[in-house]
């Protein structure tokens, strides 16, 4: 098992990237934050019922969708670039599939936050979410991505 763990992911100079299967398991774990945040809005509210979506999409909302999202190609590669200030590098992960990027970062203080807000704005939950489309087919697996000052860049290598 440790060994299947490992293969799930590359390491790239500061990031994991999670690709095949491993996507999945990421997006999943993106909507059952959702679903938790969700359920605090619903606790908040005093558990009345009838109003799920709206707690839904108010999770939703919350979570901070980054303001700068560029994709270029350069050469052999596509480069998707983000702007996450205010987190850490082991608060962000990355995952790739052939024709999209998922990136998703959860600060590890945000439930203590969102909980404690008395009206919460976005981006209070401590969490945001990019799902990039590519411009053409890459290869997740040769993939590299780096965070230095604030900034998410993930260069993937053009499918040949």
């Amino acid at each position: 098992m440790a060994n299947e763990e490992v293969s799930k992911f590359r390491t790239g100079t500061q990031l994991k990237i999670f690709t095949g299967m491993a996507l999945g398991q990421l997006e999943t774990q993106i909507q059952e934050a959702i679903a938790r945040r969700a359920y605090d809005l619903f606790q908040r509210r005093g558990r009345m019922h009838g109003s799920d979506m709206v707690d839904w999409f108010g999770a939703e909302e919350e979570i901070h969708r980054p303001s700068d999202v560029t994709v270029r190609k350069d050469g052999s590669h596509v480069v998707v670039s983000v702007e996450a200030p205010g987190f850490s590098a082991n608060e962000i992960e990355i995952g790739a599939g052939p024709n999209h990027v998922v990136i998703w970062g959860l600060k590890s203080d945000s439930r203590d936050t969102a909980k404690n807000a008395v009206k919460p704005e976005p981006g209070a939950f401590g969490a945001f979410l990019a799902d990039v489309s590519l411009p053409s087919p890459v290869n997740p697996e040769k993939s590299d991505a780096r965070f230095e000052n604030g900034w998410i860049e993930v260069r993937l290598a053009k499918e040949d």
